[in-house]
């Protein structure tokens, strides 16, 4: 498959987020600035107190204490998906295995029809450095759409893979597989197929476990629709809601670089915009059709329909682009236009240390957003620094709210020894990002083309 995700580690801060409710938000955004501090101030009273909670958590195995996974124990985890739901619906795991000073545990893994989240500890000499492959039923897990790791200490760290497993049938018991394989290993071990000999699984970090889908009765939904839309030349293949994360199936048939959710608008059946975060594509060399993978946020509910709504096709020549939307973000929420008919609510943005995080929510429609961004006081934001400082950034879904949270990470741009890109440090403190940008931004303003509710197709989700 020609999705192969990068397995970098990746190493940050993290911090938990208190995600704000829309309609509580929604009352902010009007009330008078006194207000609006106070909101702030119980805000961040609370942020401290669960801080703390977390902080006393004491490990031991796979979860903590109070049955948080071990993975977000730290303060240096990034949180690929909700805690709560990953903790309740997680299996423990626990199996390991040594071949002299390198040791491999799988700690849990959580698994539905959308998402299977992988949590994971490794130890190695600190000059070893390796890629973890993932297998389910045989075949390898190549669509990783997020992965994370952090150093316990010299030899020891801890990591989390998340795989969208929409495009796939998974059965309610699967085999999985684990296994590392050092960065300078001259066998290939990344074909579609997972082919180890029984020379492989004795000499590599090799884990086969029977793991099971987890039981989530509520707040659920997978449906085969096949429903073609003409303008888009696509159908959607099957419709997944659920709490790791829903997203649509879509074979476009055709290979086509563009990218497809910035082409319709997504409604519930009351009219409701929901809003697609990215998209992943997935094909084999030669093909002649590809299957893109788009999640959105159900905000935490089961919609009774989802209609795709294809926008009219403009020339190039009849996109109007517009100064993108900036404000300073002092006072929260901060309200930004897109497209002409919907609004970005930022509801907070944290200066972490080499790391910025924007919190947010989109109300209508969003044609043509790619992204909210940091900025400086004049709507400036520079993804490389003339001191070689750049940043990574990443989106974190929340179902339950419907709130999406943008992650800016800044690196140096260097590798270390092994091979992993390195935190800028204190060049890019938490009072020196505060500095450098005081405003929020969208990535820039397009002219929306009207829908076209003629072309417009309504999959019913009845159950």
């Amino acid at each position: 498959m020609n999705n192969r995700s990068d397995m970098n580690e990746i190493f940050s801060g993290f911090k938990i987020d208190t995600r704000r409710i829309k309609s509580r938000t929604n009352m902010i955004i009007n009330s008078e600035p006194e207000e609006r501090k106070r909101f702030m101030l119980r805000k961040t009273a609370r942020t401290i107190i669960i801080a703390a909670v977390i902080a006393a958590v004491c490990i031991s195995a796979a979860f903590a204490a109070d049955g948080i996974i071990s993975y977000f124990s730290s303060s240096e985890a990034k949180r690929i998906g909700d805690i709560e739901t990953l903790t309740e619906y997680s299996e423990e795991i626990g199996a390991e295995v040594t071949r002299g000073d390198k040791k491999l545990v799988l700690d849990n893994i959580a698994a539905d029809d959308s998402y299977i989240y992988v949590f994971f500890t490794l130890t190695a000499p600190p000059d070893h450095a390796f890629d973890v492959i993932c297998g389910i039923d045989g075949e390898r897990a190549g669509n990783v759409t997020s992965w994370d790791s952090y150093m316990i200490d010299e030899t020891t760290g801890r990591g989390a893979v998340k795989i969208s497993a929409a495009n796939m049938d998974i059965p309610d018991e699967f085999t999985f597989e684990i296994f590392c394989v050092e960065k300078d290993s001259e066998k290939d071990y990344y074909s579609d197929k997972i082919s180890l000999t029984e020379d492989d699984k004795e000499n590599l970090l090799y884990i086969s476990v029977k793991a099971h889908k987890a039981d989530i009765m509520t707040d659920t939904l997978t449906k085969t629709v096949n429903a073609y839309i003409p303008s888009l030349n696509s159908t959607v293949e099957k419709v997944i809601i659920s709490p790791f994360g829903s997203q649509l199936v879509i074979k476009q048939h055709e290979i086509n670089r563009r990218r497809l959710s910035d082409h319709f608008a997504l409604a519930d059946e009351n009219g409701e915009f929901l809003y697609p975060v990215s998209e992943q594509r997935i094909y084999d060399e030669g093909d002649t059709e590809e299957i893109r993978t788009i999640p959105f946020s159900s905000g935490g509910n089961i919609p009774k329909s989802l209609t795709v709504i294809p926008y009219k096709e403009k020339s190039q020549d009849e996109i109007i682009y517009t100064g993108a939307d900036h404000k300073k973000a002092d006072i929260f929420p901060v309200e930004l236009s897109i497209s002409g008919r919907g609004k970005l609510i930022v509801t907070d943005m944290r200066y972490l240390g080499s790391k910025i995080e924007i919190d947010y929510y989109i109300e209508g429609s969003s044609y043509g957003l790619y992204g909210v961004y940091p900025a400086d006081s004049s709507g400036i934001y520079r993804i490389a620094a003339d001191d070689g400082i750049w940043s990574i950034s990443s989106t974190e879904v929340h179902e339950d709210s419907g709130s999406y949270t943008e992650v800016y990470e800044f690196v140096t741009g260097e590798a270390d020894q092994n091979g992993n890109v390195e935190s800028a440090g204190e060049a890019r403190s938490a009072d020196i990002l505060k500095a450098m940008y005081p405003c929020v931004k969208i990535s820039y303003e397009l002219t929306a083309p009207p829908l076209d509710y003629d072309n417009a197709v309504t999959i019913d989700l009845a159950q």
